[in-house]
């Protein structure tokens, strides 16, 4: 970063500051704050949201964040909303009894979310935060399980301040947490996980909620009373995982008349073709996600998606389904009158992959379980789309060399790239070198992988700041290596990227390629 023109860094406004950090890769963010007090002081500022909990456990970290807490007031004066996640954050509520009281210093406070894998210790503290008058609205995420008991705690002390919620229950919901969940008047977004049966009850107490938008059930087992849904008028966002759905439930969601987004997974009975083409019959939404088991053959699910003329975002994933897409010329109508269509997830053998030259507008596309996608890419096989910039083959095991080097050709203007491919060599990694706007690039299970490979792609791409490689801990340990020396403005990261949070209530297009 050098200086600018006729001045220097200091005499920029704060407005302007702020414009330019939004723009910065993630490891510039860090430097551009060093570059002098006056950008420091401007980015400060501006911080109107503020989230604590760096996975950090050494003494030192906690001192230093009690420290920033005792501070708040001074460094962020227009901070209105303060998030304590796993780690740190959530644990200076146990490791310091006195931080409630330390928030009070901050007068404009609204808002206060906290995700905590340990909610027994946190029962006092959460009490104590709810407790202030200012706050308005209080967002509780819970990843581990937690008891009926504890849960019905929770819910009584937040009352109508409640406006997210999402909890992972391994035992079915007590009729005590199902009463003290309906007095959560306020309750906007909802996720219930692994609840082994809703059962009558649980549905109807969840009717009751009036104001969800936003609704995320995952059970195990019966779903009977899901019909019950229908009366929740202004759901926008709903995710299930069922044993089963039928007509009569089909009927429910059809009431539901501002639904945009439907994720609907059916994980044990066989969903007859009928109750897929009425689940795509909603005209009003915008993104779908289905994965069940069901006969009906891919030609009529793309017919079914004329009745979607909004839908931008479309993941299907129909285990069990038929292919017969050749010279389907209604099904290929089908995909092209979804002409909003962004992005797209689907399970199909190459030879279907002809149907998506329909479907000039996609930017992000996932493929899955198209074996036969390896090194024979044609433009039969996988057309042209002018506008992807994103591409999902983690579900293409048998990619090889020449089948990356097609697709580097075919596509060259990629800014992400995810590849599972075992027999993938640093030759093959060399056509990814040619995608010059490579931005992002996940590697999982490239076994074959070396240091040289990585070397010259990390050199050779300009723009890539994010890489993530899982299963070969050599090429992983390398790519840190060169980053450190070379590339250090690329982030070389295990697995998922640290910063992104599971979240059943993420919205379904951020969900759909991972």
């Amino acid at each position: 970063m050098s200086q600018p023109v006729g001045g220097d860094w200091e005499s920029l406004p704060p407005e302007l500051v702020a414009q330019i950090y939004k723009h910065l890769p993630l490891r510039e963010r860090k430097l551009g704050r060093k570059v002098c007090k006056a950008w420091k002081r401007g980015l400060d500022t501006m911080v109107s949201k503020l989230r604590v909990g760096p996975h950090n456990r050494e003494p030192h970290v906690w001192n230093r964040q009690l420290l920033m807490m005792r501070r708040l007031q001074h460094l962020f004066p227009c901070l209105q909303e303060i998030d304590f996640d796993q780690g740190v954050g959530s644990d200076l509520l146990v490791r310091d009894p006195g931080l409630p009281a330390n928030l009070d210093i901050i007068p404009r406070v609204t808002r206060i979310g906290v995700t905590s894998s340990r909610t027994a210790l946190h029962l006092a503290a959460v009490r104590a935060l709810a407790a202030r008058t200012e706050v308005a609205a209080f967002a509780l995420s819970l990843p581990s399980p937690i008891t009926n008991s504890d849960l019905a705690d929770l819910l009584a002390m937040l009352g109508p301040k409640l406006t997210s919620l999402e909890v992972q229950q391994a035992h079915e919901l007590s009729s005590a947490a199902l009463g003290a969940l309906a007095g959560a008047s306020q309750l906007g977004a909802l996720s219930l996980e692994g609840i082994p049966r809703m059962g009558t009850e649980g549905w109807r107490s969840l009717s009751q909620l009036t104001s969800l938008t936003r609704l995320a059930v995952r059970s195990r087992g019966d779903n009977a009373g899901l019909h019950q849904i229908s009366t929740l008028t202004r759901l926008q966002d709903l995710r299930l995982k069922v044993r089963e759905i039928d007509a009569e439930g089909v009927a429910a969601l059809q009431t539901l008349k501002d639904l945009r987004s439907l994720d609907l997974e059916v994980w044990v009975s066989p969903v007859r073709p009928r109750v897929i083409e009425a689940l795509l019959s909603f005209g009003r939404l915008e993104a779908v996600r289905l994965e069940a088991y069901s006969s009906l053959e891919t030609a009529r699910c793309f017919c079914a998606l004329r009745h979607l003329p909004l839908l931008t975002h479309l993941d299907l994933r129909l285990s069990g389904s038929t292919f017969a897409l050749d010279d389907n010329l209604e099904a290929l109508a089908s995909l092209a009158a979804c002409s909003r269509l962004v992005s797209l997830s689907l399970a199909a053998p190459a030879p279907a992959l002809s149907a998506l030259s329909a479907c000039s507008g996609i930017q992000l596309l996932r493929l899955s379980d198209a074996s036969m996608l390896s090194n024979r890419i044609t433009g039969t096989e996988l057309p042209r789309l002018p506008a992807l910039r994103h591409l999902n083959l983690l579900h293409c095991c048998a990619l090889t060399d020449g089948g990356l080097a097609a697709i580097a050709a075919q596509f060259p203007h990629l800014t992400g790239l995810q590849l599972k491919a075992p027999a993938l060599t640093d030759a093959g990694l060399a056509a990814v070198s040619r995608l010059s706007e490579l931005t992002r690039l996940d590697l999982v299970d490239c076994e074959s992988l070396k240091g040289v490979g990585m070397r010259d792609l990390l050199a050779s791409l300009p723009h890539l700041n994010a890489v993530t490689i899982t299963g070969n801990d050599a090429a992983l340990e390398e790519a840190r290596a060169i980053t450190k020396t070379t590339c250090s403005h690329v982030e070389v990261a295990k697995g998922r990227y640290p910063f992104e949070l599971e979240s059943s209530l993420r919205p379904l297009q951020d969900r759909i390629f991972f």
